[in-house]
């Protein structure tokens, strides 16, 4: 079998030293715990501020009960000092690969099919500079490590996989050689974000019909059916999440906000299905208390980190609930809360406490712009479509720009969201 332009290009007549494997690897394993007696203080001292401050939220069963909490958890959050963008810049400065790529390290297999391409007589800063372009617009989170070529990638449903650059040998000196390797997550989500790189790569457009001619696209099953069985279907889904959500087990935590936040995803169940999940987890007392547990625990308590969970399982939680909290105010509007009964008043009153939690972690678009786009994107459904709920008066402008460099940088879903909110803004004080 005549091999493939890659497989040549990695070939060489010539014997070429290569660089060793570095075989050191992310460590991924759980943080180390302090010793016994530390930790006991940690958690002791923890419980005494939550005493002194309350709950995050309350349910909806506390409010219509007319059950008050004098010191809420969320505290005022101050005016932040505007930063420079040099400040921000850093991190940001894009991908600065070297003019001369190293070799692909012996007795390594590059990715297997597609995921590995040949482009040939194009310069790697060239090279970088697509792939940099497309990272922002497809909004995908990237650590870039200049010295090695490569790039650690998440996309914003938790898909891991890493981009590298080598230099052709031989007679394909001319040339990069780009890898795409996937780490964890969805390997239907990854078949896409690899498609755009490796497009991006080669210089051609990143569209919907190019992405999908790269394999068979799937032909998903156009099923008509009534809100009666979408009712149906919705809460036996919530109710399977809420057994998996209230395990000790991690795994079942993890598998349980990843289907909460599908069931309350439009696209991927349906808008009916998503606005009556998102009414059911603001209204029905039981599942809205379980709502706010999860809301309490892995977005309005700072200090979970380390002494709950671990810090791996906490993050993806925490992105989960976001994910989650963003499209049942996006779902759902003040006008469809009549799909399932209970007390208006007290939907407002929770989602009133959770806009300081969604501004907080606006102020984070740096260090977690997945995070600082769900919750631009929850600000920007609770300003449009819930009127009851304030919000205007408790977004800082200075964050807000932040935010909105950021995505203009690096990426492109929150350059809009906040976008959104700036005009909706501005458009207040006319």
């Amino acid at each position: 079998m005549e091999p493939t332009p890659t497989e040549r290009a990695n070939k060489s007549n010539d014997e070429i030293e290569s660089p060793e494997v570095n075989r050191n690897t992310t460590n991924h394993g759980k943080h180390k715990r302090p010793q016994q007696q530390q930790q006991q203080q940690r958690v002791n001292q923890i419980n005494v501020d939550e005493k002194e401050s309350g709950p995050v939220l309350h349910s909806a069963t506390a409010v219509m009960r007319h059950q008050t909490v004098e010191h809420p958890f969320v505290r005022p959050v101050s005016r932040p000092e505007p930063k420079t963008k040099e400040e921000i810049d850093i991190g940001l400065n894009g991908w600065k690969v070297p003019e001369q790529l190293k070799n692909v390290p012996p007795h390594y297999p590059l990715a297997p099919g597609h995921c590995t391409i040949f482009v040939p007589h194009t310069a790697s800063e060239l090279v970088a500079s697509r792939i940099l372009k497309c990272l922002r617009d497809q909004s995908i989170y990237s650590v870039f490590d200049a010295e090695e070529a490569r790039v650690h990638c998440t996309t914003l449903g938790l898909v891991e996989f890493i981009v590298s650059l080598f230099a052709g040998r031989g007679d394909y000196s001319h040339g990069v050689i780009v890898e795409v390797r996937r780490r964890t997550g969805c390997s239907l989500a990854f078949f896409r974000a690899r498609c755009a790189v490796t497009l991006s790569a080669e210089g051609k457009p990143v569209t919907e019909e190019a992405v999908t001619a790269c394999s068979q696209k799937l032909q998903l099953l156009d099923m008509q059916m009534s809100e009666e069985e979408d009712a149906e279907i919705c809460n036996e889904a919530l109710d399977d999440i809420t057994i998996l959500m209230d395990k000790e087990r991690q795994d079942g935590q993890l598998l349980g906000g990843e289907s909460l936040a599908n069931l309350t995803d439009g696209i991927k169940s349906g808008s009916y299905v998503a606005k009556l999940a998102s009414v059911t987890l603001l209204k029905d007392q039981c599942k809205n208390e379980q709502f706010v547990k999860y809301v309490t625990e892995f977005l309005g308590k700072p200090h979970t980190l380390e002494s709950d969970c671990d810090a791996h399982h906490f993050r993806i939680m925490r992105h989960w609930i976001l994910i989650v909290l963003a499209n049942v105010v996006s779902s759902a509007g003040e006008e469809d809360l009549g799909l399932v009964h209970g007390d208006n008043q007290a939907v407002f009153e929770q989602l009133s406490q959770c806009v300081m939690l969604l501004v907080a972690e606006l102020k984070t678009a740096k260090e977690r712009p997945h995070g600082a786009y769900n919750a631009a994107r929850a600000l920007s459904s609770l300003i449009k479509t819930w009127p009851s709920v304030e919000v205007r008066s408790k977004i800082f402008n200075d964050d807000l720009e932040i935010a909105n460099y950021i995505g203009i940088r690096c990426h492109a879903r929150l350059e809009r969201e906040s976008n959104d909110i700036m005009k909706s803004l501005y458009s207040e004080g006319q």
